[in-house]
């Protein structure tokens, strides 16, 4: 048997994108500019900086804003608790996993369309798949690369003579 994992990933480019839009306001809006007011990605963390609560609730929701223009799902962060210094007031947001059953179907149908003898293990939060030859996890590789999901997958850890012991993700989804 050979075995493939698909992962789900956050588009870090798109909330890239949003942060790079929101500084870009931040540094146009006259109540804004030249304040403490700033946004910033760190590994899978955003964080966000103003002088007062106020401004710290005007720097998220533009920010959110410009997710919502990249298709980003701000169900997707963790707001962590507001910090108070005496500089400024700071607030961090996680990026999470959700799992997403609707896509976790949609990816399962796409796969059982295809011309393709493939085993499907489908749970709410990843989806196994195995087959007997290379070529066809190959195929089924490509043809998924071309559908457009609501997020981007990535394909990882191929597999031969798996250990029935093990199991390998092939899809891992967002938890919602």
């Amino acid at each position: 048997m050979i075995w493939v994992d698909i992962i789900i990933e956050h588009n870090v480019a798109a909330i890239e994108d949003a942060i790079k839009l929101a500084k870009h306001d931040i540094s146009v809006r006259a109540d804004l500019k030249e304040t403490g007011a700033n946004v910033s990605l760190h590994k899978d963390v955003v964080n966000f900086t103003a002088d007062n609560k106020e401004m710290l609730k005007q720097v998220i929701k533009l920010f959110e804003e410009k997710l919502k223009i990249s298709s980003v799902n701000k169900k997707s962060l963790q707001y962590q608790a507001i910090n108070v210094t005496m500089a400024n007031v700071e607030q961090k947001a996680i990026l999470q996993r959700i799992f997403d059953i609707e896509l976790t179907n949609e990816v399962v149908n796409k796969i059982n369309q295809l011309p393709i003898p493939v085993k499907i293990d489908a749970r709410p939060e990843r989806i196994i798949l195995s087959a007997d030859t290379a070529a066809k996890i190959q195929e089924i590789q490509d043809k998924l690369k071309k559908c457009k999901f609501k997020l981007p997958i990535t394909f990882t850890n191929y597999h031969e003579n798996h250990h029935p012991d093990n199991v390998y993700d092939l899809f891992t989804i967002p938890k919602k």
